[in-house]
């Protein structure tokens, strides 16, 4: 498990990049990504989170995100939080894993935000 907390912009995005990439070297089932005390994210962060998310595909390990309503904004601007799995905490992630036998994926629907217009 890795959490992050802060801001998950440019300065600290290869450091978290680099942490994620080992973390998926070294797991073999799930990744679980808790990102609830995030309070500011940057594409810098989205584009680190749509990586980790590429290699965990590649390697068959299923990457679980514990959100905060900033990752949960800048990724459905950028129209991409539709690429992930969600579990409201994580210890909704780890007993969803101990009682289904297996990662069990919940649909997640993300508010759109108040300052935009459809149109």
């Amino acid at each position: 498990m890795l959490c992050a907390d802060g801001a998950l912009d440019g300065v600290g995005e290869a450091d978290f990049a680099e942490l994620m990439r080992q973390l998926l070297h070294e797991s073999e089932r799930l990744v679980v990504l808790d990102l609830s005390a995030v309070s500011f994210m940057t594409t810098a962060g989205a584009v680190a989170l749509l990586e980790a998310d590429c290699r965990a595909r590649i390697q068959g390990v299923a990457l679980m995100v514990v959100s905060s309503p900033a990752v949960d904004r800048l990724l459905g601007l950028i129209d991409v939080a539709d690429r992930f799995t969600y579990a409201p905490s994580v210890a909704t992630c780890l007993a969803r894993l101990g009682t289904a036998g297996g990662l069990v994926p919940q649909p997640r629907t993300h508010p759109v935000s108040d300052d935009l217009e459809e149109g």
